[in-house]
Parts: structure tokens; C-alpha cells; sequence
């Protein structure tokens, strides 16, 4: 997990997980690893509806991909989903985000963006 600083515009503080554990065991720490002024930028390993709750409660600012099997159709009047067709993978994303200022297309190129960490550890 990392965050965006949108002042300096750079990445912040970061957790990484080797695969030892669910990313979703790491939820509380990541909560304080998060900066003022941050959105931060995650997969669908650390998603559940509860999780983002506690993240708009801390007003704390997200992008993250949703799992394929959950629902959206509950009124979360906190955030909202963003999908998007990626052609080449021929792979549907589905985003939430609480991020008021941004458009379709800027939280999918953040996403995006996000994703080239992996292509950094598939490289390793």
C-alpha cells in the first residue's frame, strides 16, 4: 500500500507484504500509515465495505479496486464505484473512491499508475 501526496505530489510511506499474510490483517496499520493530504492507492486484497467506512470516517482519501463479487448497488453515499474496460488484458476494474476532485479517467490513470509496482516485483 501507498499514498499520493497531493501537495508534493509524490509517494509517501508504504507497506509491503510478501504474501505472508492476508493484506486485509494489515487494515489498522495501514490506517496510520497513511499522511494528511494523501489519497492512498490500493488493490481489492484490502477491500470490504467496512474498511473504506472506516476510512471516510477518518476522512481519509482512497482509490482502491473492488473485488469482482461484491455488490454495489447498497447506497454508499460516501464514495462512489468507477468502472473501466482495460482492451488489452480484456479484464473489467471496478474502483471506489471518495476522491470528490477527480474524473472517471483521472482515478482510472491513478489506478493504473498504482499497477506498475507490480510490474516492479514480477521484474524482481
Amino acid at each position: 500500500m501507498t499514498g499520493y501526496n497531493l501537495t508534493q505530489e509524490s509517494t509517501s510511506a508504504c507497506r509491503i507484504n510478501f504474501g505472508q499474510d492476508h493484506d486485509a490483517y494489515f487494515n489498522s496499520e495501514i490506517l496510520m500509515l497513511i499522511p494528511d493530504n494523501a489519497i492512498a492507492i490500493m488493490n481489492r486484497g484490502f477491500m470490504d465495505w467496512n474498511f473504506l467506512e472506516q476510512l471516510s470516517q477518518t476522512k481519509t482519501l482512497f482509490l482502491m479496486r473492488i473485488r469482482d463479487n461484491m455488490k454495489t448497488e447498497l447506497n454508499h453515499h460516501r464514495h462512489r464505484v468507477i468502472r473501466f474496460y482495460d482492451i488489452d488484458s480484456g479484464v473489467e476494474f471496478r474502483l471506489a473512491t471518495n476522491v470528490p476532485d477527480l474524473s472517471d479517467e483521472e482515478v482510472s490513470e491513478f489506478y493504473h499508475q498504482r499497477w506498475e509496482i507490480e510490474n516492479l516485483w514480477k521484474f524482481l
